[in-house]
């Protein structure tokens, strides 16, 4: 009886040992709970597109239902977005295992790859293929992730290059697989070298075009073969990335980490997106995977690279504008912008918010080249700052001296002077002076020389006024007036006429009985209810130059902007198109912007948009004169139906 008590004592402290123990024990890997939901890779475009690659915790065959995103804790309609699924993945890694590969290249390439291969669902199969004398396969096609990474950890680099065999081999073992998407990931860090190819350059691209499988191309280092690589990666329309710095080993990881993620997403998204500023965003995703709710979030960098394509036009003739066009990418309204001049950062503005060209002003710089920054302003900062540089010409002052109006009117101009200074003299008696650049005289027959001067006193230039050039202009003048007055005299005897056929021609009508001529009455839209309706989302307020406010009410029917009396609101600007805008409230926080285009006959009739973008609660839309503001606030006071106010 004591030996049965001494077992249970014993089994009872060793139960309580494990219960103590294995909460400190590493979870294997297999029995590790993936989330439910995971971003896999994010791509900004910044032409206005975001991609986002998704991952369900149960690999592709669980569904992402429910899906709503917000940036930076902004809601983001998805209604416009496009979804894909991925299908299953056969991928083939070919890595150079040249002797140029030898040390810090290999080592990289080895981790880069493992990283890669961990980041792909179970269910995709991966194999491993290494060149430099020969290519060889070390590893067949496989959902195995052990016996890929330890292929990888066992590479080493020696012999010469045969690339163009590695080309070949990696898409025949590709071609009977039976997965959907067939992906060869290459590696190289040089030329094909040695001459133990057996296939040509030009047939190697070609069977990888015919084969029907993508390759992704990586040159590493300063010596791969970078017109191959990109010819490769075209014909197969896969994509090719350029990894200069072969020590970078953190760099190419994260370049294999995020190709990882996207090779194995199980859902792609394509969101249109509105300007981003440059920096760190944070992107959060909620939706139900599985049947139960899930949520996950991230950040992604935006950089805005490739925004715009600055290009300088030079001047057609000395002391002309030199144009500076932005080239932009999206619509200029989506953005501002400004650019900033030479040392000083003298600011330049758009002549328009619809126009992508900035006009500097010669004189106003010194000569020599001189710095261009164009900064494009997304809402909230800068997206995006580059540089160009412009030649600015070497420019002679300038004064012209003229009799317009019964008086003498001087100006002078002075490169990179912002006080030019005229001086008028009666012989030698001073009669005038104008720091300006503009000096006018009404005593025309007192002035007899124009002087224009720096901020020293130097004379730069001199204009002497005769007696027969204030006696030309002001015959000039008068021939001036008497053409007036016989234009005025004739068409005022064409319109006599006019009114005399016009009367005679009624009088005809209403003896004939004839029914006079009659306009279709003009088309008038019918007044909007003002309530506190459900469908009352907020209202549009619309401020005129004077400051005056007309408040719309937003409802989801669109409202038309334009110059045309037939549009919701109507701005007499010459600015302003026929129809111009139409605005849409999606929610309380967003409005659908678009901009209409004016071809046809009846613009108001036309559903072609230019452009379009989603503004937020709060922000303000110039439109010529005027300025409109989005104000979402579905308890607001009742605001003037449609058809009370223009």
């Amino acid at each position: 009886m004591s030996k049965w008590c001494g077992w249970m004592r014993l089994m009872r402290a060793l139960a309580w040992a494990l219960l103590v123990v294995s909460p400190m024990l590493p979870t294997p890997l297999h029995a590790q709970s993936s989330p439910a939901l995971e971003i896999a890779s994010i791509h900004h475009d910044p032409a206005g597109t975001l991609a986002i690659f998704l991952r369900a915790g149960g690999g592709r065959r669980s569904e992402i239902r429910s899906l709503t995103m917000f940036v930076d804790d902004v809601p983001v309609v998805l209604e416009l977005s496009r979804r894909a699924d991925i299908a299953d993945l056969a991928l083939f890694l070919s890595l150079d295992s040249s002797g140029s590969m030898d040390g810090v290249s290999i080592r990289s390439a080895q981790e880069a790859a493992a990283a890669l291969v961990q980041r792909l669902p179970a269910e995709d199969r991966v194999g491993v293929i290494t060149f430099s004398t020969a290519p060889r396969v070390v590893s067949g096609l496989t959902s195995g992730r052990g016996s890929v990474l330890a292929a990888i950890q066992q590479i080493v680099a020696d012999g010469p290059t045969s690339l163009y065999d590695a080309v070949a081999m990696s898409v025949q073992q590709l071609e009977q697989a039976p997965e959907k998407r067939r992906v060869v990931l290459l590696l190289s860090d040089g030329q094909d070298f040695g001459g133990v190819s057996k296939i040509g350059r030009e047939a190697s691209i070609e069977r990888a075009r015919q084969s029907g499988v993508v390759v992704y191309t990586v040159g590493l280092g300063p010596d791969y073969d970078e017109s191959y690589l990109v010819a490769l990666a075209e014909a197969t329309a896969g994509q090719f990335f350029p990894m200069r710095n072969g020590s970078d080993a953190a760099a190419l990881t994260a370049l294999f980490e995020r190709l990882g993620g996207e090779l194995g997403a199980s859902e792609r998204y394509e969101v249109p997106m509105r300007p981003l500023t440059a920096g760190t965003h944070r992107l959060t995703l909620r939706a139900v995977v599985g049947g139960r709710a899930a949520s996950t979030s991230t950040t992604f960098a935006v950089d805005n690279a490739g925004l715009m394509a600055p290009a300088v036009v030079p001047p057609s003739a000395p002391g002309d504008p030199i144009e500076v066009r932005i080239n932009p990418r999206i619509a200029p309204w989506n953005l501002s912008f400004e650019a900033r001049v030479g040392d000083d950062r003298v600011v330049v503005r758009l002549p328009s918010p619809s126009s992508d060209i900035f006009l500097v002003d010669p004189w106003a710089f010194a000569p020599g080249t001189q710095r261009v920054e164009i900064v494009a302003f997304a809402s909230g900062g800068v997206a995006l700052a580059q540089a160009v540089s412009i030649d600015v010409p070497k420019l002679a002052p300038l004064l012209s001296v003229s009799v317009a109006g019964g008086q003498l009117v001087a100006q002078g101009r002075i490169q990179h002077s912002t006080a030019p200074t005229l001086v008028a003299y009666e012989g030698d008696t001073e009669v005038g002076r104008s720091t300006t650049g503009t000096l006018a005289i009404p005593t025309v027959d007192k002035v007899t020389r124009v002087d224009l001067t720096d901020a020293s006193g130097l004379v730069l230039a001199t204009d002497e006024v005769t007696d027969e050039a204030v006696l030309g202009a002001t015959s000039s003048q008068s021939r001036t007036m008497v053409l007036i007055v016989i234009v005025g005299l004739a068409a005022a005897a064409g319109g006599a006429s006019w009114y005399r056929r016009r009367q005679i021609q009624r009088r005809k009508e209403r003896f004939l009985h004839l029914p006079s001529p009659r306009r279709s009455p003009a088309l008038e839209r019918a007044a909007v209810e003002t309530a506190h309706e459900q469908s009352t989302l907020g209202r549009l307020i619309v401020l005129d130059a004077a400051g005056n406010r007309r408040l719309i009410p937003l409802t989801r029917r669109p409202v038309t902007v334009g110059s045309s009396p037939r549009c919701d609101v109507t701005l007499a600007d010459v600015e302003v198109r026929p129809v111009h805008l139409r605005i849409t409230a999606v929610s309380f926080t967003e409005v659908q912007v678009h901009a209409l285009g004016d071809r046809g006959s009846k613009p108001y009739e036309s559903h072609d948009q230019d452009e379009w973008l989603i503004a937020q609660v709060g922000e303000q839309i110039d439109l010529g004169s005027y300025r409109l503001q989005i104000e979402m606030d579905p308890t607001a006071d009742a605001v003037p139906a449609l058809g009370g106010e223009r």
